[in-house]
């Protein structure tokens, strides 16, 4: 326009830079994948730590108990045929045990004493490594026998102990194995080595050679002992049935031996592993749940806050008119890939955590494929969760005459569920109780009852933040 000043720029404006929208959408996506991770790691860690715990538990007492007391002890009947070769058949079919320790032991009286006094002959396999000094073989009627025992008997090198049926010469001694502790190798004669409480002597006993048992009319035994090296409850298992399957074989095998089969501890050895292992899954429930609830309360603010940042979009889909189903399945691949890597990222590091931290590193594998299921499970419901609130959020931001879904309804659904659920949790406590242990037992302390205080707080909770909603609308 003529005579009109002209306006130039004397300068330039600064660009405004954005992120990609793409990539705007990711970082929307982080705290849903960082919930996913939360509960993913609860979920996980509580499988992997009670398992954890168990194997630890296993360990400790196997190591508190003799592992003669624990471990398979076969007889070789004498006068059974093939009896050796049936018996190292039976023994090797079990699993978890060391190479059968072959022992003979004989208990002929003395022929020389005021009262029927026995003398236990032994001969155990490696017992010439276990003695100081070294003992050497022995001759059949030879016998060595230990300082203590002399003195209380009232011996010497080179004298003979009579009993039924044959002469004994003490052809060697040594010193009298430790008694507190009792080795691992002795601790299946404790009534040989230690002093009786009531002052009295101890039952005299010397080493022989197996020949020498087996004249005196002797029983020889295969002692399968439990491998020395950690074990899980699924291995003890699997030793049970080992133990159980060789025990019923031999009965069938030898019904008519003279000799029977002992009584061993591993039941009470394994039934008071599984006794902690019980007694830590259910001290665990309450606090897994706690954990997960959390970790949903987290996912659904994050499910929010994604709705939020994606509003254009969303709004203008339900503008449109698409239910919230298509608008859930619109908007669920991109989440599951989220919720996939947090839960995938969640269950690495409660692996790692107890693995390096935990009571063993000795994890079940059925823990670790329970674990991965519960992970699964939890990653495919909170991809429902998040998508329903994602839908759920985008048909409010349509017109309120255009909306499909009563917010009002939907949130007093969730209050009645959750106090229902307080009182079912409540039911069940009163009825079960919690923990309780008797023996090496434990019982009660279910899910539902060991979550009350959780459930009762929710449940206070939502009913408090209803009455002050409506308060605030009746005000307003």
């Amino acid at each position: 326009m003529a005579g009109s000043p002209s306006i130039r720029a004397t300068g330039s404006i600064p660009s405004v830079r954005r992120l990609p929208r793409t990539s705007e959408g990711l970082i929307a996506l982080v705290p849903v994948g960082v919930a996913a991770l939360l509960i993913a790691f609860c979920l996980a860690g509580a499988q992997l730590y009670a398992s954890s715990a168990g194997s630890a538990a296993l360990d400790t007492q196997l190591d508190e108990t003799c592992r003669s007391a624990s471990a398979l002890v076969l007889p070789i009947p004498s006068e059974a045929a093939r009896a050796e070769q049936r018996v190292a058949e039976m023994g090797a079919a079990v699993p978890f045990v060391d190479p059968p320790r072959r022992s003979s032991i004989a208990t002929p009286y003395l022929s020389e004493s005021a009262f029927p006094r026995r003398f236990t002959v032994l001969a155990i396999e490696g017992v010439d490594r276990n003695v100081t000094p070294v003992l050497q073989p022995l001759a059949t009627g030879e016998i060595a026998m230990s300082d203590a025992i002399l003195r209380e008997m009232g011996l010497q090198m080179g004298d003979t102990v009579s009993v039924d049926g044959a002469d004994l010469r003490i052809a060697q001694r040594f010193e009298h194995p430790p008694i507190d502790p009792v080795p691992s190798f002795w601790c299946a004669y404790p009534d040989l080595l230690v002093p009786p409480p009531s002052g009295d002597l101890r039952p005299p006993w010397g080493l022989a050679s197996p020949e020498t048992v087996a004249a005196l009319g002797g029983t020889a035994y295969n002692e399968y002992r439990v491998v020395d090296q950690p074990l899980t409850l699924t291995d003890a298992a699997a030793l049970r049935t080992g133990y159980a399957e060789a025990t019923a074989e031999w009965t069938s095998s030898f019904p008519r031996a003279e000799v029977g089969l002992e009584r061993n501890e591993l039941e009470r050895v394994v039934g008071r592993a599984v006794a902690v292992l019980t007694t830590v899954e259910r001290n665990l429930a309450p606090v897994t749940l706690t954990g997960v609830v959390a970790g949903t309360i987290v996912l659904l603010a994050a499910s929010v806050l994604l709705a939020r940042d994606r509003h254009r979009e969303l709004r203008l889909l339900a503008v449109r008119g698409m239910p919230p189903p298509r608008i859930a399945w619109h908007v669920a691949p991109r989440l599951a890939g989220a919720i996939a890597a947090g839960s995938v990222v969640g269950w690495l590091i409660a692996w790692s955590v107890i693995s390096v931290f935990g009571p063993s590193s000795n994890l079940e594998p059925a823990a670790m494929v329970r674990s991965v299921a519960w992970v699964v499970g939890a990653a495919a419901l909170a991809l429902v969760l998040v998508a329903g609130v994602v839908a759920f959020v985008a048909d409010g931001f349509a017109d309120a005459r255009a909306r499909r879904v009563h917010h009002r309804w939907v949130g007093i659904a969730g209050v009645v569920a959750v106090v229902l659920l307080a009182g079912v949790a409540f039911r069940s406590l009163d009825r079960d109780g919690g923990v309780r242990t008797f023996g090496v037992e434990s019982r009660g302390g279910n899910l539902l009852a060991m979550g009350f205080p959780l459930f009762a707080l929710l449940a206070v909770m939502a009913v408090v933040s209803v009455a002050l909603i409506a308060y605030a609308v009746l005000v307003a």
